[in-house]
């Protein structure tokens, strides 16, 4: 499973937890990207 966190600077990163993804996302308690996690970008000219 694909997820995405959002900081407060609406930073977007994901990441790929795989199938067992309710064990990871239950010991996600502050926003702390590591390596493995991917920025998100996105094309603004549709704004």
């Amino acid at each position: 499973m694909m997820t995405f966190i959002v900081n407060y600077d609406v930073t977007v990163d994901q990441k790929e937890l795989g199938e067992d993804t309710g064990q990871p996302a239950r010991a996600l308690e502050t926003y702390d990207p590591d390596m493995t996690r991917v920025p998100v970008t996105t094309d603004r000219k549709g704004e």
